[in-house]
C-alpha cells in the first residue's frame, strides 16, 4: 500500500502506514507542513492547550510570573524565595 502524508495538524507517528493512521499533534505541539512524522514544540515560555494546530503562532505566551518547558499545554507559577 502506497505511503500518502498527513494533512498539516496531524502525522503519522511511528510504524504507521496509511494517511487513516494519522493522529492529531499532541497539545504544546503543532506541524505546518504536509506528510510529517514528528511534531515541532511550542518554545519555552509558550503553550497551547489544544491538539493538530498548524502553526507555530498557535502558541501562546506564558502570563508575567509563569514559566513552560518547551512543548508545554500550561505555564506553572516560578517559585519566588
Amino acid at each position: 500500500q502506497r505511503l500518502r502524508g498527513c494533512p498539516a495538524g496531524r502525522h503519522k507517528g511511528a510504524g504507521c502506514t496509511k494517511a487513516t493512521s494519522c493522529k492529531s499533534g499532541a497539545a504544546g505541539q503543532y506541524h505546518e507542513q504536509t506528510g510529517r512524522t514528528k511534531c515541532k514544540s511550542c518554545a519555552a515560555g509558550q503553550y497551547d492547550t489544544q491538539t493538530g494546530r498548524t502553526s507555530a503562532s498557535a502558541c501562546k505566551s506564558c502570563a508575567a510570573g509563569k514559566r513552560s518547558a518547551s512543548g508545554a499545554s500550561s505555564c506553572t507559577s516560578t517559585d519566588v524565595e
